[in-house]
């Protein structure tokens, strides 16, 4: 995916991204908590790390249901892609 730089921001000579200094200012102002940014993202990628392994077990669970025999990927990430569209393929209805 190509990011798009506005006319505006290529005038101002600083590039539209505002940096992690910046930004770190902005999410002060923005989300008032006394719990730091970088805490948010690491409770954040553990609770979806945790997620992760709840969908693979229960991908594991309903494996033989939906594919039968065939043999589990050993990747968690791709066991998890083929189980959801599996199940969203046999349940959508057009």
């Amino acid at each position: 995916m190509e990011v798009q730089v506005k006319p505006e921001a290529e005038k101002s000579g600083r590039a539209f991204r505002i940096g992690k200094e910046l930004y770190d200012k902005k999410f002060a102002f923005d989300i008032v908590s006394k719990i730091q940014l970088e805490e948010i993202y690491e409770k954040a990628l553990k609770r979806k790390d945790s997620i992760h392994a709840e969908m693979a077990k229960i991908s594991k669970n309903l494996w033989s249901k939906y594919f039968g025999t065939k043999t589990l990927p050993s990747n968690d990430h791709e066991l998890i892609k083929m189980m959801i569209d599996t199940i969203a393929h046999k349940h959508v209805h057009s």
